[in-house]
């Protein structure tokens, strides 16, 4: 197996990330993409937070209301 050590600011990048992140050179040329996993506990959690009853909000919904409380 092939592996990389990453700094501690390339690593936060990483375990932030959500999306596959695209890995450059320092040319910036594209040199291939770190895949975002999910783990076995994060699936567990969407799927008790989908079966829950408690009300969900859109993101336009809370933009909307913290909007409206917002001191003019």
């Amino acid at each position: 197996m092939n592996y990389i050590t990453l700094t501690d600011q390339q690593l936060d990048v990483v375990s932030r990330g959500r999306d596959p992140i695209a890995v450059r050179d320092e040319q910036g040329n594209l040199r291939g993409y770190i895949a975002v996993i999910v783990t076995n506990d994060e699936i567990a959690d969407a799927k008790r937070a989908l079966a829950s009853k408690t009300p969900r909000y859109s993101t336009a919904e809370v933009l909307a209301a913290l909007r409206s409380k917002a001191a003019p």
